[in-house]
This record gives C-alpha cells, sequence and structure tokens, in this order.
C-alpha cells in the first residue's frame, strides 16, 4: 500500500494503539480532548479523512478502509483499538470486515451502517439538504445538519452547550461548500464495501462497544441495536445527555468508556 497523502497527527505511546476516526460533520478536530487524554497511556492516531479538513479531495473512487489501513501502515501500527465516530464508525467497520487482523477492538459512536436506514422525516430533510447544497443554500443546509445531529431528538437548540454547537458550525461552514463542489464534480467518490457490511457482521469476532446518544436522529437507535445483536462480541451502551457526537457531548463518559476498552486490551 503506497504512504497515505492524508493529513495524520500521532501521539503518545504505549499499547494497544488507537486509531480515531472522525464523524462525517468534522474533521480530526472532534478529536482534541481525547487525542490528548489517550495519549498519556497510548499510541493515538487522528486523520482528516479524504476530502475532509487538511486531507485532499478525492482523485480517483477508493475506499475509505484502504485509507485508515494506509495510515495505520504509515504509522508502522500494525493492529489497533479503532475508534468511530458516524461515517467513522463505518470505516471502522468496513475495515474489520477487510482486514480483521489489524483491528484489536473497535467503539462504535453514533455509528452509521449502509442498508439500515434512518427515519423518514430524517432521510427527507438529508434529501432537502443535497437540494439546498445544490441550490447554494448553506445556511438551510447548516441548520438540517445542527437540528439532527447537534440538538438531536427532545431538545432545543438552547438545550445544548453553546461550545459545542459553535464547533460543530464552523466545521460545517467549512465542510458543507466543499462538499457540493465534490458532489459537483461527481467523477470520483467513496466505494462501498460489498457485500455490505451489514450482511457480515456476523463473521466480525471483534470485541465491540457500540454506543448511541439518548437524543441521537432517529434510525441510530436501530442501527445500534442491529449492531449488538448482530456482532458476535459487541456490548450497547445508550449514553445519556448526548445527540450524535457523544464524545463532544459526554466526555467524561466517553473517555471512562474507551478507558474501558483500552485497558481490557492493554500490553
Amino acid at each position: 500500500m503506497p504512504p497515505t497523502d492524508l493529513c495524520v497527527e500521532s501521539a503518545g505511546i504505549g499499547e494497544p494503539a488507537v486509531v480515531l476516526v472522525h464523524a462525517g460533520i468534522a474533521d480530526r478536530h472532534q478529536w482534541d480532548r481525547e487525542f490528548t487524554r489517550f495519549a498519556t497511556t497510548n499510541r493515538v492516531v487522528r486523520y482528516d479523512v479524504r476530502g475532509f479538513g487538511a486531507s485532499p479531495d478525492p482523485a480517483r473512487d477508493y475506499y475509505d478502509h484502504d485509507d485508515l489501513l494506509g495510515v495505520m501502515d504509515d504509522a508502522g501500527i500494525e493492529r489497533a483499538v479503532l475508534v468511530g465516530s458516524s461515517n467513522g464508525g463505518r470505516i471502522v467497520l468496513d475495515t474489520a470486515v477487510t482486514a480483521p487482523d489489524r483491528v484489536a477492538a473497535m467503539v462504535l459512536a453514533g455509528s452509521a451502517l449502509p442498508g439500515i436506514t434512518l427515519a423518514d422525516d430524517v432521510r427527507a430533510d438529508l434529501d432537502a439538504e443535497g437540494e439546498a447544497l445544490d441550490a447554494g443554500g448553506i445556511d438551510r443546509a447548516l441548520a438540517i445538519n445542527l437540528r439532527w445531529f447537534v440538538d438531536g431528538v427532545g431538545r432545543s437548540a438552547d438545550d445544548v452547550d453553546a461550545d459545542v454547537r459553535s464547533r460543530v458550525t464552523a466545521w460545517l461552514r467549512e465542510l458543507l461548500p466543499r462538499q457540493a463542489a465534490q458532489a459537483r464534480a461527481a467523477d470520483s467518490g467513496a466505494q462501498l464495501v460489498e457485500p455490505l457490511v451489514r450482511d457480515r457482521l456476523g463473521d466480525v469476532d471483534i470485541p465491540t462497544l457500540v454506543l448511541v446518544g439518548s437524543h441521537d436522529a432517529p434510525g441510530f437507535d436501530r442501527i445500534a441495536r442491529h449492531l449488538a445483536d448482530h456482532l458476535p462480541r459487541a456490548r450497547l451502551v445508550e449514553v445519556a445527555g448526548a445527540a450524535h457526537l457523544i464524545n463532544l457531548e459526554q466526555p467524561a463518559r466517553f473517555a471512562a468508556l474507551v478507558d474501558d476498552v483500552l485497558a481490557a486490551h492493554r500490553v
């Protein structure tokens, strides 16, 4: 595998190594707190997924899990605990299916899972987001993302920590125009693993912690239950007081849960 061209940061020492994979509405800075904390006991790597943050846009069709494995190869990491949020969870699962020997354990926080759909009203709004981006309506697309992925279910904007909302808003104001430009180019993009990971979970014999926020958008709870029911070594935890980005809203709880996973695999 050739050296990766992605933006990668590494810190700390100690096994197991930890690789942090951000959500599709964020970049590597989603993990600012965790990157520092986990580096006190473990080797920690975070990176910007292709098309996000300081990583380049795709120049051809590609697989996100190939990029993740390339990041590990460049860092000299043979095996790691993979921590993924939302789309990052999907990337972690793709990696576990295609290269299980490289994955010591998984933490899947609000994970996406192709083939398991979100609720109708969420999907309708996300379709509207795409239409808004096509028309240059960045503010409309921003509002849709904040509604479902930051405010979540049963809360208003006033119920969410202002710093969390501000950070995600800044990420999205940079990301959404870039995504719109990528969609207009439409000549390359991330490819899904086939057969779908959804149908291969029973073969993934890897310790897995599945997390879902109590206020997450409808459908992510269904994904979390499906993962917990079909991954042979999965444990499901609902995190109170969080919507989609669990680590931002409940950092102490999130870190404690991940610490338990790391402790179980510490060398």
